[in-house]
Formats: structure tokens, C-alpha cells, sequence
């Protein structure tokens, strides 16, 4: 039963929007009827989603382990070895707070990119068996169905992929879907520009489609990336289908560096701020309170501590480590984006998407730009499309405004 409920599945997501697929189905031998021959909705069963099956449950110790965590970091009970994460309402964050709690429970560190490839308890657990952990690559597979021509995703300043998987899922099940992570959340070393991090990018984007035309879409400091990777791809003779950019502004060397000055506290209160807003919360940390600390050690302890009670990325026992890793990618990877100047014009057409909603002042300049299309327009001999979205430049990824983003991006991609 669940073979034939798994491919019922497959056949009307690939033919349905998500919300009118069935959460739950139950598999009759079958319907009862009225005693016209109609089919007796009052005798039918109500689909229990709360008892999981035989084919469910744990077969071994490994995930045993795996569904305890699951079930902790989604507050969902009980879970089977078959219910796929981001089915069940996973996302970014809790993503990375599933890997911190394996790695504390399980004794194993598997990259956040592993879960694109094994969304499954069944299929995290063969992959510890097999000992075949994904090699770490800026190449991370988020949609791998379908026969249309992959669109490449890349992200922010804050370098993790995983908050591209609503607009990877709003795409379609059809839609090939790869993202690009900015090295360093791994510890490994960062690209300190932009073009070399493009080209780091189109490296492992070449093993995966040797030619083109190629499709690109970078959100805030991944839109600068993008466009890099489109004159690398030109320079090379590739051609480029499409560009999107989401909410950035073209390099202007005019602009001074509004980052000139930051100190290390400015960079962690950075990254205190996105989650705040990419979250809907409020931390209560402030500059001065960081200044007040001691040192800056003590500063990062403190953040980590608002972090793990409000459970926000790392499981409590995470190493501070980890967060120095998320701030010190963040701080090169803006670095980056403030000091890139266009090397020449693109030949193929920009479509730029601009979130309608703004942020305060001093958490989003680029607001403040005057220029034609953001600058854009002295980037291309081709045209540039603006497209006004709902929400600000972080929510703009997020439900429900990201649905927006997603079908008005289609629009452009080959049906």
C-alpha cells in the first residue's frame, strides 16, 4: 500500500499546486456503499495521520536515534521512517538545528546539503550505514525532477542555500532546482572576492551542465555573483537564458563603503539582525549591549546563548565555532560585494525583482539607490525588467511572499 500511495502521490504533484495535494490518504480494500450503489461517505474512514504503520516504524538503532531527533526539532509525534522533512513543515533553520542535534546525538556531522538528497529518516539512516556522506561542494541538488533546463540559485550574504527551498518548491515539482553555498560555513576557506567566488561557483556548476544556455538567480549579495557568473559564461562563450536578480543593486564606485568601519561586534550584530527579521522576532541584543561585554568572545557567547533558547539554528552544546563560522562568511562575502566593479556589459536581458516593502534605514541601503533600475541598466546591451514583489528583502523568501516571487519568475523560465 504505501508503493501505491507513494506513486498517487507523485502523480498529482505533478499535476496539482501543493495545497491541493492530500496530506494523509488511507488505502481501503474497498468502498463501502449505499444500498443504490453510490459510494457511502458517511462509512468512510477518517484518514488516521497519528498512527504510524508497520512499514513506519524504526528497523534499527540508527533510526531509532534519527526519528527521536526528528520528531524533537519538528515537534511532530509520531513520525515514520518514510515522512519527508520539508513535507512536514521543515525549513532552513530547522535544518541546521536537525544537523547540530545528529552530530550531538549520533556522533556523526553530516553537511545541511545531505537532507536535500535524503529528506527521509529511512534515507538519512542508509546513508549512515553505507558510510556514503555528499562530499562538501558549493553544488548543493534541491529539485532534481523534471526535464526543463535547471535554474541555479544563489544565495546572500549569509552563504547557507537552505532558505532557497520555498522558492525551489513554489517553482514546481518539475522545475530542476540546484543551489550554489558560498564555502566557510564548513570551516574551509571563503572566496574573498566576488569573481573568484563566481568562478568557484561555475566550477561545480560545469560538472553539472557541462554547456549552456544557463539560467541564474541570485537573492541580495548572490545577485552580484550572478551577474559575474553570466560575463564569465559570456566570456567563455556560453550563453545565459536568464539572469534574476532579487533585490540588489548594481556596483557603483561612487557609493562609499558603509562597512569601513565595522568592527567585529558590527558583523555579529549583522547576523543578529537578518535572523531577527528573516524570523519575525526580537532578540533584545543591541550594539551597546555587545560593547558592554568584556570581550568579544564573551559578546559571542552571549549571541550563541540567544540562539539556542530561542532555537535558532544551533542545538544546545553547539560550539561557538560554529557561529564564528556563519559571522566570518558573512563578513568576506559582504566585503566582497562592496568592493566588486563590473569588468564590461552582459548580452542577455536582466529581469530585476524589487521587494515593495522597506527596511529600516540602516539595515538595507539599498533602498536609497537613485539610479535606472538600480544601475542595472548600464550592466546589459539588453534590457533590464523590473518586477515589484511583496515583503522586504528578507521576507521576500519567505511564505507566503515568496509564492509571488515564484510566479512571476516562471513566467520566464521554458515551459
Amino acid at each position: 500500500s504505501n508503493d501505491i500511495v507513494a506513486s498517487l502521490k507523485d502523480r498529482l504533484q505533478a499535476s496539482l499546486p501543493d495545497y491541493m495535494v492530500p496530506s494523509h490518504f488511507t488505502v481501503l480494500d474497498k468502498l463501502p456503499l449505499t444500498p443504490n450503489g453510490k459510494i457511502d461517505r458517511q462509512a468512510l474512514p477518517a484518514p488516521d495521520a497519528n498512527t504510524p504503520t508497520e512499514n513506519t516504524l524504526p528497523r534499527d538503532a540508527i533510526e531509532l536515534q534519527l526519528l527521536g531527533v526528528w520528531e524533537t526539532v519538528l515537534d511532530v509525534h509520531p513520525l515514520g521512517i518514510h515522512d519527508n522533512f520539508f513535507e512536514l513543515g521543515g525549513h532552513s533553520l530547522l535544518a541546521v538545528k536537525l544537523m547540530s542535534h545528529i552530530q550531538q546525538q549520533c556522533g556523526v556531522r553530516l553537511p545541511v546539503s545531505a537532507l536535500f538528497q535524503s529528506p527521509t529518516v529511512a534515507m538519512l539512516a542508509q546513508q549512515l550505514h553505507q558510510d556514503t556522506t555528499p562530499l562538501l561542494t558549493n553544488l548543493v541538488p534541491i529539485q532534481t525532477a523534471g526535464f526543463a533546463p535547471p535554474v541555479y540559485g544563489l544565495p546572500g550574504a549569509v552563504g547557507s542555500v537552505m532558505y532557497l527551498y520555498p522558492l525551489a518548491s513554489y517553482l514546481g515539482q518539475q522545475q530542476p532546482f540546484y543551489a550554489l553555498q558560498t564555502p566557510g560555513l564548513d570551516g574551509s576557506t571563503t572566496p574573498e572576492t566576488v569573481e573568484s567566488l563566481a568562478k568557484s561557483h561555475l566550477q561545480a556548476l560545469r560538472q553539472q551542465q557541462p554547456e549552456g544556455p544557463y539560467q541564474l538567480v541570485g537573492h541580495s549579495s548572490g545577485g552580484r555573483v550572478a551577474f559575474e557568473m553570466a560575463w564569465q559564461l559570456e566570456q567563455q562563450g556560453e550563453t545565459v537564458a536568464l539572469l534574476a536578480i532579487l533585490d540588489t543593486s548594481a556596483p557603483d564606485s561612487n557609493q562609499p563603503n558603509p562597512m569601513a568601519d565595522y568592527t567585529k561586534l558590527n558583523w555579529l550584530l549583522d547576523i543578529v539582525q537578518v535572523f531577527e527579521e528573516m524570523l519575525g522576532i526580537d532578540l533584545n541584543l543591541s550594539l551597546e549591549q555587545l560593547r558592554a561585554m568584556p570581550d568579544i568572545e564573551i559578546a559571542y557567547a552571549k549571541v550563541m546563548q540567544a540562539f539556542v533558547e530561542r532555537q535558532i539554528l544551533f542545538a544546545p552544546g553547539s560550539s561557538v565555532d560554529e557561529l564564528k563560522a556563519l559571522v566570518n562568511t558573512y563578513r568576506i562575502t559582504v566585503q566582497g560585494h562592496a568592493d566588486y566593479q563590473i569588468h564590461g556589459k552582459l548580452h542577455c536581458p536582466i529581469h530585476l525583482f524589487r521587494a515593495q516593502e522597506q527596511m529600516t534605514p540602516d539595515e538595507n541601503i539599498e533602498f536609497e539607490d537613485t539610479r535606472e533600475a538600480w544601475g542595472w541598466a548600464e550592466c546589459t546591451h539588453a534590457k533590464v525588467e523590473q518586477h515589484w514583489v511583496p515583503g522586504t528583502h528578507v521576507t521576500m523568501m519567505t511564505s507566503p511572499h515568496v509564492k509571488t516571487l515564484a510566479d512571476t519568475l516562471s513566467q520566464y523560465l521554458p515551459q
